[in-house]
């Protein structure tokens, strides 16, 4: 050996490098968000809307099992119908064979509760233009006419909202909706 050492150049990042990598870093995360954001609010407009059909069709599909009349309808304890077209307190589905139509019964041959929903969580809003909806025996809509629900996610951007309808048949249909139509 010769005697001189060979040095090693030492590896690294110089700052040019770091800042440039970092800038990239942040305009990435910049454009990230934003559609992180709606990505967020349409799996929770997706999952409430498939909560309401869930309830919809354990409903229909258990009046024409039973042979009875089975409603869906807003409440906020579990037990009974509050009456109000705001679902976003959770809803309930039960068997609806005692007078009156879409309260749940008590005396000698009571209601049953079949499921309940939890309320709406982050702000979303379940409005109704009816206070429930009753299945007949036949897997048929009992209300005399369609019903309709308009989900509205807080803060929603884009196409983030549901439409869902109910037909004379009993089935149930969801749309997306512009935000900015409601």
């Amino acid at each position: 050996m010769n005697g001189h050492h060979i040095r090693a150049r030492a590896r690294g990042y110089t700052a040019i490098e770091l800042l440039t990598t970092m800038t990239v870093m942040g305009i990435a995360t910049a454009l990230a968000v934003p559609n992180f954001q709606q990505f967020m609010q349409n799996n929770r407009a997706a999952a409430d809307a498939n909560a309401l059909i869930g309830a919809l069709n354990i409903a229909r599909n258990e009046s024409v099992t039973r042979g009875a009349p089975v409603t869906v309808c807003a409440s906020a304890d579990g037990a009974t119908c509050s009456g109000a077209d705001d679902w976003s307190s959770g809803w309930i589905v039960f068997t609806d064979a005692n007078a009156p139509a879409g309260e749940v019964s008590a005396g000698a041959d009571p209601d049953t509760v079949l499921r309940v929903f939890p309320a709406l969580v982050g702000g979303t809003v379940l409005a109704a233009d009816t206070t429930f909806v009753a299945f007949r025996p036949n897997g048929f809509l009992g209300n005399g006419g369609a019903a309709g629900f308009d989900l509205s996610v807080e803060g929603c951007t884009g196409e983030t909202n549901r439409r869902i309808v109910i037909n004379l048949q009993g089935r149930a249909s969801v749309a997306r909706i512009d935000c900015a139509a409601e």
